[in-house]
């Protein structure tokens, strides 16, 4: 009867031990997508900071994404960790991610096209006319690039401090 029990005790301690370092691991990896996304998106916040310092006050929105340096934003590493960070990141921490990495990914399409300036341009002057005159009908008011745009400067202030809240917890209030 005690090697029977002292094979189970050994059995689950054995168990216990390939659970915990699995886990070790997990966090690890975790802690490492974190780091190198964060890292992605500090240099697009730098990228948006610099241009908006090479800006003149009151410059319309299509100068900012027509910024030959808008185009310089990354997404690679989301691109890259996008399935691993599904499977070991937190739900709230992916919607985070997601909140930020969609606009960014949706403008970086946007400016790539072909007129994107003047047809932002275009839907800017059709909404003031449309708003200046609610009676007529107007074409192509709709602002996707504005629209984009609020939401990846939304992000931008959000995502971080989430990521950063994530890092700075204490093992034990980990995943």
């Amino acid at each position: 009867m005690g090697v029977l029990l002292s094979g189970l005790i050994g059995a689950l301690a054995v168990f216990f031990l390939g659970w915990l370092r699995e886990w070790w691991r997990d966090e690890q990896e975790r802690r490492g997508l974190l780091i190198l996304l964060m890292a992605e998106i500090e240099h697009n916040a730098e990228v948006i900071r610099t241009i908006f310092d090479r800006m003149n006050p009151g410059q319309a929105m299509e100068d900012l994404i027509g910024h030959p340096h808008f185009q310089t934003q990354k997404a690679k590493t989301w691109g890259n960790v996008q399935e691993r960070a599904a499977a070991l990141l937190p739900d709230d921490l992916m919607a985070a991610l997601q909140e930020y990495y969609a606009p960014l990914e949706t403008l970086l399409t946007l400016v790539r096209s072909p007129n994107m300036t003047s047809d932002s341009f275009e839907r800017t002057l059709r909404g003031e006319i449309q708003e200046a005159k609610p009676g007529w009908s107007v074409a192509a008011t709709r602002q996707p690039y504005r629209e984009q745009l609020q939401k990846l400067f939304d992000a931008q202030e959000s995502t971080p401090p989430k990521i950063k809240g994530y890092l700075a917890r204490p093992w034990w209030q980990l995943r």
